[in-house]
Parts: C-alpha cells; sequence; structure tokens
C-alpha cells in the first residue's frame, strides 16, 4: 500500500507549553502558541489518515558513531522525556512500535547497499527516545492511542553531526546523494506494505536567526537557554533559506524539488536539522507519484499549518495528504484554522468565532500529560486513573492509609501495565494535610488533578442524636478540607499547565444523601462550594475546575454493602428513581472525568455534572 501522507514538525520543546511564565506577553510566547495549535491540528490530520505505521525520522537520536549512517529502533516500544536545556522533563511520552516493520525496512535498506544499523535496548526494555522524537510525538495520541489501539511506530535516526556542523553540512552533496537514495527506498518499501504507512520528519529549520529573539529574564538579560552560543548573529541566508522551505511545501504535485535544492544550496550558512529530513520525505512522495500514483497530476493536498521564528532558530508544520481522503481542500499558503474561541477580527471592532477544523472531542488524549488522581485503590478512582494511562497520561495515584490501602493502589498501577501511558501508586493519608500537600505539590507541572479520595469511612448513617463529632471531623477533612488542601498546594503546577481540575463529589451534594450521614452530606455540599469558589479564582489562570457528581454505583466495598443493606425493596426504589431504571459503573464516571479534563471542555467551568441515570 503506498504512503498515506507525510507531515513535518518541528522538535523545539518550547512548542509543548506556550503558557511557560518566560513566555508570557512576548513574541516568544504568541510564535510557541501558534506552534502549539498548528503541531494539536497536525496530530488531528495525521490520525485521520488512519495510519497503521507511523515512520519518523529524526535526526536527534540517542546513537553516536557514524553521522551519515541510518539506525532504525527494533524495540517494541519506546519511551523518553521531552527534556531540553534542562527543562520539559516532565512532558514524557511512551509509544509501541512495530519491530517487525523496523526489522523488515532495515533489512532492506542494508541489502541494498545504504549505511543502516539497528538499535535495541535490553529485550523487554523500552528503547530510549530524545527531544527529537519525543516533541512531535506528544501530539499524535489521536493516532497511536485511538480505540482500535493506534497506530504503531517505527523510529529512524541518523547519527549526530558532530561539533563541526558546518563543515559537515558543507558536504551536502555527497550526502544529498545517498539520503536521496535512501528517500526513494523508504517510499519502495512503504509502497509494498499491508500496512498503511505514514512518514512523520522530525526537523527544525534554519539556526542562524540571531539571539534577539531570547525572551529576557527579570533583570532584563536575555535567558541564557535560548541563546545560540555557536551562532550568536543572525546571518541573511536564514530568511532566504526558509523562503525557500516554503515555497517548496506550497509548490504541489510530490512537492517541487527545484525550490529544495535552492534551500539546500544556502544551507551551510544557514543550518538546519531537518534538511536531510526534508529530502527523505521528498524522494518518498516523488516515488509514490511515480511508480504508484494514477492521474491527477497534483494528487496531494498540502497544508502549511505554521511558519515561526521563536528563537534563533525556524520552526514549521505541514502536512501532506492524497487529494481524495485530505480532510479539507484547504492549499498549503492558507492559515491553519484557529480553535472555536479563536476570534478572526474584521477591524471593525467586531469578530466571528471561527469553527474546528474537526470537533475536539473526536480526539481526546493525554499523551506526555501529567494526571493526579486521588483515592485511586478501587472503584471511581482506579476507573478514572486507568482511563487516563490508556489515553497516554502519566498518573500520580494515591490512596490509603493502611497496608491494604498500599495493596490496591499498587494493584491499579499494575494494572495499567502495557498501556499508553503508566501509573505510578502511592499511599497517602487524605487525613494527614501535611502528605497531602506533599503529593499536590510535587510535580512541577500538573494538566490535570482529580479530588476523588473521600467516601463515608465505615460509618453509617443514624439520628441526628446519635451522630459522632469525630465521625463529623473525619467525613469533613477527607471529603471536603483535603481537596482544599490538594488544590492549594498544587496551583503552582496548574497555572503552568494551564490545567484542570475535577473534584467527585455526589448527588448528596445537590441534596439529601441517601447514606442518612450528615456529615457526609454537608462534606459534600462544601465541596461543590469549593469547586465553584475555586473556578472563579483559577480562571483568569486558564484552569478549569469542574465537579462529576456520580448517583449510586457499586463500585466499592462499601457500596455493595449499602447496596444489600437496602434490601430487594429499596434496590427497586433506587432503579425506579432513575430515568434509565438501571445502575452505573465506575467507567461511566471516568468518561466524564476524561472529557473535563480534556480540550473539549476548556469553557466549561464551575459546573456539576450528574452522572447518576437522571434523576427528577
Amino acid at each position: 500500500m503506498p504512503l498515506v501522507g507525510a507531515a513535518i514538525m518541528p522538535h523545539g520543546a518550547l512548542v509543548l507549553d506556550p503558557s511557560r511564565a518566560e513566555m508570557a506577553g512576548t513574541p516568544l510566547g504568541t510564535a510557541a502558541r501558534r506552534l502549539h495549535e498548528a503541531c494539536v491540528e497536525a496530530g488531528r490530520k495525521i490520525a485521520s489518515a488512519k495510519p497503521d505505521v507511523i515512520l519518523l525520522y529524526t535526526p536527534h537520536g540517542l546513537i553516536g558513531g557514524d553521522g551519515a549512517a541510518m539506525y532504525v529502533y527494533l524495540n517494541a516500544t519506546a519511551s523518553g522525556s521531552c527534556e531540553w536545556m534542562g527543562a520539559w522533563a516532565e512532558h514524557r511520552v511512551k509509544v509501541k512500535c512495530d519491530a517487525e516493520a523496523a526489522a523488515s525496512l532495515l533489512e532492506r535498506l542494508k541489502a541494498n547497499g545504504h549505511s543502516a544499523a539497528g538499535m535495541t535496548a535490553f529485550s523487554g526494555y523500552d528503547a530510549p527516545l530524545r527531544w527529537g522524537e519525543c516533541v512531535p510525538l506528544s501530539f499524535l495520541g489521536a493516532a497511536t492511542h485511538s480505540a482500535e489501539g493506534g497506530a504503531r511506530v517505527v523510529v529512524l535516526s541518523h547519527g549526530p553531526v558532530g561539533t563541526d556542523e558546518r563543515a559537515l553540512l558543507a558536504s551536502t552533496p555527497q550526502r544529498c546523494q545517498a539520503t536521496d537514495a535512501m528517500g526513494r527506498e523508504i517510499g519502495q518499501w512503504a509502497a509494498e506494505q499491508a500496512k498503511r504507512v505514514f512518514l512523520l520528519i522530525s526537523g527544525d529549520l534554519a539556526h542562524v536567526h540571531g539571539n534577539e529573539r531570547a525572551p529576557t529574564m527579570g533583570d532584563g538579560t536575555a535567558d541564557a537557554r535560548y541563546l545560540n552560543a555557536k551562532y550568536p548573529d543572525a546571518h541573511p541566508s536564514a530568511a532566504q533559506f526558509e523562503e525557500r522551505l516554503v515555497g517548496w511545501v506550497a509548490s504541489g504535485s510530490a512537492l517541487n524539488g527545484a525550490r529544495l535544492d535552492e534551500a539546500m544550496g544556502l544551507v551551510p550558512d544557514a543550518m538546519c536539522c531537518g534538511i536531510e529530513g526534508f529530502r527523505i520525505m521528498h524522494q518518498a512522495l516523488l516515488t509514490h507519484v511515480l511508480t504508484h500514483q494514477a492521474p491527477p497530476a497534483r494528487p496531494w493536498s498540502t497544508q502549511l499549518l505554521a511558519h515561526e521564528v521563536p528563537v534563533y532558530y525556524g520552526m514549521m508544520v505541514a502536512t501532506v495528504l492524497p487529494r481524495d481522503t485530505a480532510t479539507d481542500g484547504e492549499e498549503a499558503s492558507q492559515p491553519p484554522r484557529k480553535a472555536a474561541r479563536t476570534a478572526a477580527s474584521d477591524g471593525s471592532g467586531s469578530s466571528a468565532a471561527l469553527l474546528p477544523a474537526t470537533p475536539r472531542v473526536a480526539h481526546v488524549d493525554f499523551a506526555g500529560k501529567t494526571v493526579l488522581v486521588s483515592g485511586a485503590g478501587h472503584g471511581f478512582g482506579r476507573a478514572i486513573a486507568l482511563a487516563f494511562a490508556s489515553l497516554g497520561a502519566t498518573v500520580l495515584a494515591c490512596d490509603g492509609p493502611g497496608g491494604a490501602a498500599s495493596a490496591e493502589v499498587a494493584e491499579t498501577a499494575a494494572l495499567a501495565r502495557g498501556a499508553a501511558g503508566a501509573v505510578s501508586a502511592s499511599t497517602v493519608d487524605f487525613r494527614d494535610f501535611a502528605a497531602v500537600r506533599a503529593w499536590a505539590s510535587a510535580p512541577a507541572r500538573v494538566d490535570a488533578l482529580v479530588l476523588n479520595a473521600g467516601g463515608v469511612l465505615g460509618h453509617v448513617g443514624g439520628a441526628l442524636e446519635e451522630a459522632s463529632e469525630s465521625a463529623w471531623d473525619a467525613i469533613f477533612d477527607v471529603n471536603a478540607k483535603a481537596a482544599f488542601v490538594a488544590a492549594q498546594a498544587a496551583a503552582p503546577a496548574l497555572k503552568r499547565a494551564r490545567g484542570r481540575v475535577v473534584t467527585i463529589s455526589s448527588g448528596a451534594g445537590l441534596r439529601p444523601s441517601l447514606t442518612r450521614l450528615h456529615a457526609y452530606c454537608a462534606a459534600k455540599h462544601a465541596l461543590v462550594g469549593l469547586t465553584k469558589q475555586l473556578a472563579l479564582e483559577l480562571g483568569p489562570h486558564g484552569i478549569t475546575v469542574n465537579s462529576v457528581a456520580p448517583g449510586f454505583v457499586r463500585s466499592n466495598a462499601a457500596s455493595e454493602a449499602q447496596w444489600h443493606a437496602f434490601g430487594a425493596e429499596g434496590q427497586a426504589k433506587v432503579l425506579e428513581g432513575t430515568f434509565m431504571r438501571c445502575l452505573g459503573t465506575p467507567g461511566d464516571i471516568a468518561d466524564a472525568v476524561l472529557w473535563l479534563a480534556s480540550d473539549s471542555a476548556s469553557w466549561v467551568t464551575g459546573q456539576v455534572l450528574c452522572v447518576d441515570g437522571g434523576r427528577a
């Protein structure tokens, strides 16, 4: 089957989080957000091509040695961090690899005389990835973690170019011949696969735009992390090079090689870590057109989603899809459509909202995200933690206290093995506020905080005269006060991520409680009030705060005991009290949490979502 598409995505980690403090209100932040939105859109377009294999090329792999050799990663899984310049380590990626396809490609490259070698970590372990691979993969959750299992990844990487980049790039005529031949080989290999192959190039543009774009620190000096020590001054070749690259992307058919060749002549001065990847893509697409593509003469729908120069190097996001399966008919020269809330001014002060290219609810994923879930040892919390992990998140799950709780949350982590993401388990007593504060404040970035810990703590309902103050204090502490403490502790990390907070309240927070426990009813009402107050305060920071109020669900030992205590008559009354005449499941609650934590609910805050089968 021929290639089903190709794309270019940058690997500068600053596109992952445009809300970082040093970017706020700066040209860097503006450029980074445009690039971030374009990468999200590219991820959606890649998913729309329904690839079985994503062939990812990066110039920044881990391998040393021969800079001209192509290394093919052969492990079944790969993972790594986007850490770059001492930051962004919290963004992590884990993908399933297609070891069979990788071995097939490696064998073909070697058999036909190309300089290539396999890269294998210890058996059973993940192949290690660096930022050059992790950054673009961070935006592919919709493609790699779909309900059908998602695409698997084959990673290709040239060895590092060494310290004298200019000398190496000056030898591009010789390297180009080898690279072009390899691109044609990859195109032929893709055409012979029974699987749908998508080619993704990880690469940035000219590296000599100069250091004047670096953001400044509090004292007015440039942030050293964004400076290019080797090439501090702007070179005119940078803008000329990128003008030709943009023209190459926009040139239709198989991407007109003349503009790419013009850019190649500027490379020794302009510098570009993506140039060999661009040539591989060009030759692979050209091979597709010449040998496997019937007319029309322009089979591709090309789109330039973004071209920005945020710091000393340029960045570009572009997609190339077959014209008959492209998600839209836009040409490369058109800018990407913005998200639903982006306004387009007509110059008169009025504005009109533009629709998203694809509904965001169709692409819920949390790859590279850090999610905290309390009360994750069983029931709702376990379902929520596993749901986030299945969609690529790194989940920090806790439950407690006691050995039984520790074993339960450890089991939750074990159940997540093999998922796209991972669950890390810890035991935290939510009546120990120092421990709660330590747990919630540990990550540098929190994309979602799910406050599920709570419950009746083994107490049973009764008459007002029989209620104890100790039960009141314990239930109120774990259901309401601990949520306040956790939210307060996580606030700085949530602000950095423009994150989401989801509390798990209850129908008991909206009406009298079936438990007949005064403390539980009061605590859940307090939690709903806290949710609304936090939404008001944190909204200006881009943080949404909402609550899911479950109906009665047989989710754990306590709810099972309560269900049996109802007796046949009480059980029938509970069922008849719902519009659906049935009970829900922990998965129903997890689905609601996922939506509220996703980009699809980015303008929903201060709300209580009742997931209860309907109640009058």
